[in-house]
């Protein structure tokens, strides 16, 4: 049994083991991308997105939604208890088998054709497995051994992308995701059963009340991720339906390489500030200082990541993907213009709103956003094709003045004030590299650090009182910290 006193270190040694987890999986992750993005076709990123969404799915059944019932219950979790959960969750995955199945026989288009569905019936093989060490993962969280998950997490990932790599090398195309799928959920599974084993009991009749429960909880926690998967059927079904699979990899790689920034940052910004809102949530003017900026430095952070790309992005892509490519180039300099000007925003928003307990505006909103995405996106692909997918996208950012009115009914801050000065950096920095400077002399490299270096002088000339009074606000913080 665990005691109080306990949590702090055990608390600080979960931090450790998930700052490991999550440099080791992103490392992976983006050489993972690069190497699957030259060896395989876009017509194979197109097959791809329909097998994402198993992945998506195996999310939903086995990440939490339906655990977290578990994972939270105050008594004593059982083994039987755990089963009670993992029946459910195979049925379900019957049932989409079943499905999948049926639609294999009687495919409702050639254009993605009876393959299509084949590699998502084949991939939906690795779920079960995901299930199975779902129930051992419940088991782990509630003993609050973090440094077991942490290791599962990323020798899973390794394995995904050491199969994918080798048969992608080899010319096995799309069949190199679905065999690392497979491969990642049955490694995953029998490591985690070594490390927390269950005494599995499928033969017990389901008890109904009790999974009343569990869905209600489940399905509450998974309505973003629910709305979110069901969007991303949008690539595969309405690019692929009407313009082909190989513009549905266009589709899937455009998206992928626009967001690593907003991606790579948003992850750091949910870890830091939810946290903290948490526990300072009584404190309107601190959390005011801290959200303007929280917004100031992603803005700043985001354009230093974009500025490289807007300027040499056809270079860029020819050498780490390949010139088959870049005709995706256009389509991720429109999906960027949202990011760039709003991306700021809506992370900084969305963590205050997870730390204030807020949640159920991010519940709502994507309730509302997943009709809006399917009448703008289909509208402006039908008029403008491939690049219409962007074009439509943007049209979601809408969304933030949602959060605005929302946000503003606690703290009353300035979204324009804090990224004013880095979109004027970032503008002039582009104008002057892109069509003043003749900067084709240079090596690359060095004129990617100086043209960031040139953006981050211009904010410091146009803002140093701003960041002068936040430097002295952190020192001040840090003495009185230390008592210095």
């Amino acid at each position: 049994m665990l005691k109080v006193d306990q949590l702090p270190s055990i608390f600080l040694q979960g931090s450790l083991f998930y700052s490991i987890r999550q440099i080791v999986i992103t490392v992976v992750n983006l050489a993972t991308t690069i190497l699957l993005t030259r060896l395989l076709l876009p017509s194979d990123f197109g097959y791809i997105s329909l097998v994402t969404i198993v992945m998506s799915v195996i999310s939903i059944l086995s990440d939490g939604g339906l655990g977290v019932y578990l994972i939270q219950k105050n008594e004593e979790v059982t083994d039987a208890d755990i089963s009670e959960i993992t029946k459910f969750q195979l049925l379900v995955w019957i049932s989409f088998f079943l499905v999948l199945s049926v639609i294999w026989l009687f495919p409702i288009s050639d254009k993605i054709s009876k393959i299509g569905i084949f590699y998502l019936l084949i991939s939906s093989i690795s779920i079960p497995f995901s299930i199975f060490k779902a129930a051992s993962i419940i088991k782990l969280e509630r003993g609050l051994v973090f440094n077991r998950i942490a290791l599962i997490e990323s020798l899973e990932q390794i394995t995904y992308s050491l199969i994918a790599i080798s048969l992608g090398y080899f010319g096995f195309g799309v069949w190199s995701i679905v065999f690392a799928i497979i491969s990642k959920a049955f490694f995953s599974f029998l490591i985690s059963f070594v490390l927390s084993p269950i005494k599995f009991n499928f033969f017990s009749p389901l008890r109904i009340k009790e999974l009343k429960k569990v869905i209600l909880i489940g399905v509450s926690y998974q309505i973003p991720s629910i709305f979110e998967t069901l969007r991303s059927l949008l690539n595969p079904i309405l690019i692929g339906l009407t313009l082909g699979m190989n513009y549905s990899g266009f589709t899937d790689r455009g998206i992928l390489i626009a967001s690593i920034p907003t991606t790579f940052l948003g992850t750091i910004w949910q870890k830091i500030l939810f946290p903290l809102v948490a526990r300072i949530q009584g404190e309107k003017k601190m959390l005011s200082s801290i959200y303007e900026n929280s917004v100031y430095f992603h803005s700043i952070l985001d354009k230093a990541i974009y500025l490289p790309f807007f300027l040499h992005g056809k270079e860029i892509i020819s050498y780490f993907i390949g010139d088959k490519w870049l005709p995706i180039y256009p389509f991720i300099l429109i999906f960027a213009c949202g990011n760039i000007l709003f991306s700021s925003y809506t992370t900084t928003t969305i963590a205050f709103f997870k730390g204030l307990g807020y949640a159920d505006i991010m519940a709502k909103w994507s309730l509302f956003q997943f009709p809006l995405a399917i009448i703008f996106i289909s509208v402006f692909t039908f008029f403008y094709g491939f690049y219409g997918f962007a074009l439509g996208s943007q049209v979601l950012w809408v969304g933030i003045f949602y959060f605005n009115v929302c946000l503003n009914k606690t703290l009353k801050v300035s979204f324009l004030r804090s990224i004013i000065v880095p979109l004027i950096s970032f503008s002039v920095s582009y104008l002057v590299f892109n069509f003043i400077l003749n900067s084709d002399k240079f090596n690359l490299l060095f004129l990617i650090f100086f043209e960031v270096l040139f953006y981050l002088v211009i904010i410091v000339l146009l803002d140093f009182t701003k960041i002068r009074l936040i430097v002295n606000n952190y020192k001040f913080s840090l003495n009185q910290k230390y008592g210095e």
